[in-house]
C-alpha cells in the first residue's frame, strides 16, 4: 500500500512539474521574450521527453506505468514548445539552429504523432530555409521549399 502512495505521488509531482514547465513555456511565448529563454526552456523539456521516451523501451512495466505518465504529462509542452519554434523567423531560427537539430532529430522517433507532426512541420518551415534551393525551388537532397502561404 505504501508503494502505491508512493507512485501515486510521484504520478501527482512529475504531472504539477509538467504543468508549471508548460506555464513557463507558455509565458514565454506569449509575452514576447521568447527569444532569451527559448534555449533553456526547449532544452529543459525536450530533453526530458526524449529521455522518458527512451527510458520507457528499457524498464519493467512497473516503472514503464511511471513514465508513460510522466510523457503524457509532457507531451503539452513539447507541443507547445515546438509551436513556438516554429514561428521563428528565419534568422531566429539559424541563430538556435546548432541546439535544435539534434533535438528535433530525437523528437522524430518519439511515440506521439501529434509531436511528430510538429517535427516535421519545423523540418519543412524552418530548416528548409538553411538549406541550398536550384531554380525549381527544391533542395539539394530533394526537399521542396514551403509554399508561401504556409
Amino acid at each position: 500500500e505504501m508503494e502505491a502512495e508512493a507512485k501515486a505521488e510521484a504520478k501527482a509531482e512529475a504531472k504539477a512539474e509538467a504543468k508549471a514547465e508548460a506555464k513557463v513555456v507558455h509565458q514565454v511565448w506569449m509575452n514576447g521574450i521568447a527569444e532569451p529563454r527559448l534555449e533553456s526552456v526547449c532544452k529543459l523539456v525536450m530533453k526530458r521527453y526524449i529521455a522518458a521516451e527512451q527510458d520507457i523501451e528499457r524498464v519493467d512495466s512497473h516503472e514503464s506505468d511511471f513514465l508513460d505518465e510522466e510523457i503524457e504529462a509532457l507531451v503539452p509542452v513539447v507541443i507547445l514548445a515546438l509551436q513556438g519554434v516554429r514561428t521563428l523567423s528565419e534568422a531566429q531560427f539559424r541563430q538556435h539552429a546548432s541546439w535544435l537539430y539534434n533535438l528535433l532529430c530525437n523528437l522524430v522517433k518519439c511515440r506521439d504523432p501529434r509531436v511528430r507532426g510538429l517535427v516535421s512541420d519545423v523540418m519543412r518551415r524552418q530548416l528548409v530555409a538553411l538549406l541550398p534551393l536550384d531554380a525549381g525551388g527544391a533542395t539539394a537532397a530533394g526537399a521542396e521549399a514551403p509554399a508561401a502561404d504556409e
